[in-house]
């Protein structure tokens, strides 16, 4: 089996040394395939699952100071949205008026010492009368304002605590609450309405924030109030400054125009700049207050002016001096009628599964085992070079056979094609025998059509050599013959290898020989037997040769009888024709007229006497109505006029009678009365009445009294 196998593989071109260096080949090709499939693998599991996760985590942590910067807004804007209103309800209910400093205090003191963001709170009225309290480091510290009373003298008391006073001044320094932005704000919107500010430097701290304001009328003496509370951006800066969601993440919280709320740390900030304290940096841009990453982000960030959406900004490795690139996050974060910006920046190293040196690491130790592997591979492939041979052996007769199979396919193909060519069963015939021809060894070919009705062959197409001859033969009995008729009687293929001497020669240029072997096979629709192929060759048919006949044998029989069929038709059409020529003779041969009608008195057809009589040409007269052409009331003064309900055409085409009349008038085509006498008979078929044949004849006209 083994020397088998190597002759096979030698008949395909491969030696012993091809063989060997092909399994080296083989070797290193399954071990490049094994390396690159632990490269996918490695590649595959870092790229859709660790690299995915780790990001997925720094995504997460992400997320998670969002809700935090989110939950530290929402915490300050409830506590401003619940003492706001508290301090309208006991303005109301009198508990607090702008008349009673100490309860003034008394009642709001303790929101200021629980809330350290807020640092003070404002009660004014419409008049410009207004009381404030605010820290003063331990102490706390009013001043009352009254516009249309003390003018721009400012009354201000210094407080150890709520209830004792450590002092008072009055100043001279122009302030009037209705000119102050929180106070012209809340007008601006609706009463009951809480308003915030822009951000902005405070005055009485040196500190910026926002101010939140509620506008409301008061019941008594119609007046409007306003209650307002300063709250400090330091304590949200600080904690928004101290966030960090990965290695080298940070937070920051800007207004719309791209100044700082709340700065990020000290990481990402210039080296120049970090000496200025976090103070410093608020209501800066980042650019001057030493971020310019921060600055870069807001620079490649499209519409962050208005946003509405989370808009996301890749920063390429060289910006602002960075060495490798980060991604930031913009957000925006509604504060009552202001706007805010979170962002959050990582470089692209946070979002890695692991650091550059243990992916060496690991390529390293990957590396090593593909190796180790590549030196098993060779091997165990070195092992394997009898199972290879055999392996190759069965590719390479896949191959011929797959090969054959698209030749066959293509031979098949091509031969149809010339076939749906044929005109009749000879020319069929004589392609199948000139395109076997040219794919077979085929010295001589034999083409016979059976006709079952006399159990016969009829030979109507031969090749010999290059000659192809289409004489009709009948096949008799004969030894060189009796193979087709037993073929054709037992409808099974015959294959007759070195057929017995003077069975008949193959004559050629060289002289006669004998054929070496020879194939008949019928031609076959199911049961039906259409015809017999009768081959010669010089050499051994391959089962491959018997198959293309097979694939055609449904192909060549459907065109037979397609061709036959067709000869019927024509042959019954020429019959068809040939005997209406023969009656149109004999009707045209007679001196009376004769129409055809049909059922409903339309002339569809006319002789040569006819149309001679009324003056008319075939093509006119065929579709004339019968009445206009016959005249429905008598000539003469004894009978009187006839309703076309008599006509006796029409009382033939009603009831079927034959009628016959001596005396009637047609007229002609120049309107001229024709004297005929005319009889007129049904045309029935399967007792349907079809229409009448009219014959009628010129009578001579009767001489006027």
């Amino acid at each position: 089996m083994k020397h088998k196998n190597v002759e096979n593989l030698a008949m395909a071109g491969l030696s012993d040394a091809s063989i060997n260096a092909l399994v080296r080949r083989l070797a290193w090709i399954i071990t490049l395939i094994l390396l690159a499939a632990t490269l996918a693998i490695a590649g595959s599991f870092y790229l859709l699952q660790s690299k995915p996760l780790a990001a997925a985590d720094v995504l997460a942590r992400q997320q998670t100071a969002t809700e935090q910067v989110l939950s530290k807004l929402d915490a300050l804007s409830s506590t401003v949205e619940r003492l706001l209103p508290m301090g309208r309800d006991w303005t109301n209910e009198g508990l607090i008026d702008l008349e009673d400093i100490r309860a003034f205090n008394r009642l709001l003191l303790p929101a200021l010492v629980e809330h350290p963001v807020l640092s003070s709170l404002y009660l004014a009225r419409s008049d410009g009368r207004m009381f404030f309290l605010m820290r003063d480091g331990e102490r706390w510290k009013n001043r009352i304002t009254d516009v249309a009373k003390q003018g721009t003298r400012q009354h201000w008391l210094h407080w150890r605590d709520k209830e004792t006073q450590a002092g008072d001044e009055w100043v001279d320094q122009p302030f009037d609450p209705r000119q102050r932005p929180w106070y012209q704000g809340t007008m601006a919107v609706a009463e009951g309405e809480l308003y915030w500010t822009a951000p902005y430097q405070f005055a009485s701290a040196p500190a910026p924030g926002i101010t939140a304001a509620l506008r409301w009328t008061d019941a008594v003496s119609g007046q409007t109030m306003v209650f307002a509370a300063d709250i400090l951006l330091t304590d949200l800066a600080d904690f928004i400054s101290s966030l960090s969601y990965s290695t080298n993440g940070e937070v920051a919280l800007l207004t719309t125009d791209g100044n700082l709320l709340a700065p990020p740390g000290q990481r990402i900030r210039n080296g120049a700049l970090a000496a200025a304290t976090l103070k410093e940096s608020l209501l800066k841009q980042p650019d001057a207050a030493g971020y310019p990453l921060l600055a870069a982000a807001l620079r490649q960030a499209p519409g962050r002016e208005s946003p509405d959406r989370e808009i996301k900004v890749a920063l390429p490795a060289g910006i602002a001096g960075n060495r490798e690139e980060w991604l930031a996050s913009l957000r925006p974060l509604p504060l009552g009628q202001e706007q805010l910006i979170l962002i959050t920046l990582a470089p692209t190293s946070d979002f890695a599964p692991m650091s550059s040196e243990g992916l060496a690491l690991l390529l390293l130790v990957m590396l090593s085992i593909a190796l180790l592997a590549t030196l098993a591979m060779h091997a165990q492939v070195w092992r394997m070079r009898r199972p290879i041979i055999k392996t190759l052996t069965w590719v390479e007769q896949t191959r011929q056979l797959a090969e054959q199979e698209t030749h066959r396919h293509s031979d098949t193909a091509a031969i149809v094609a010339r076939l749906q060519q044929a005109t009749t069963p000879a020319e069929l015939g004589r392609i199948l025998l000139t395109e076997l021809a040219q794919r077979l060894p085929l010295a001589r070919g034999i083409y016979c059509l059976w006709q079952p009705e006399q159990q016969r062959l009829e030979c109507i197409a031969r090749y010999a050599g290059a000659q192809i001859s289409s004489d009709s033969e009948e096949i008799d009995a004969a030894p060189a013959r009796g193979l087709l008729l037993q073929c054709a009687r037992d409808q099974q293929p015959i294959l007759l290898n070195n057929p017995p001497a003077g069975y008949f020669d193959i004559h050629s240029g060289l002289g006669a020989h004998a054929p070496v072997a020879l194939l008949l096979h019928p031609l076959r629709n199911g049961d039906k037997l259409c015809a017999v192929v009768e081959l010669a060759s010089l050499r051994a048919f391959t089962p491959s040769d018997r198959q293309l006949l097979e694939v055609l044998e449904t192909t060549l029989c459907l065109s037979l009888d397609h061709l036959l069929q067709a000869q019927a038709t024509s042959a019954l059409l020429r019959q068809t024709a040939r005997n209406e020529a023969r009656h149109r003779l004999i009707l045209n041969s007679t001196d009376d007229g004769i129409l055809g009608l049909d059922a409903a008195g339309h002339i569809t057809f006319s002789n040569r006497s006819a149309l001679a009589l009324l003056g008319y040409a075939e093509p006119e007269v065929v579709g004339l109505a019968m009445k206009d052409v016959h005249s429905h009331a008598a000539m003469d003064s004894n009978t009187g006029a006839q309703p076309e309900s008599l006509c006796p055409i029409q009382l033939t085409l009603q009831d079927g009678e034959a009628r016959r009349v001596a005396d009637a008038f047609f007229f002609t085509k120049d309107a001229r009365a024709l004297p005929v006498r005319y009889s007129t008979t049904s045309i029935m078929e399967q007792g349907q009445l079809l229409g009448a044949v009219i014959v009628f004849s010129a009578r001579p006209a009767e001489p006027s009294a």
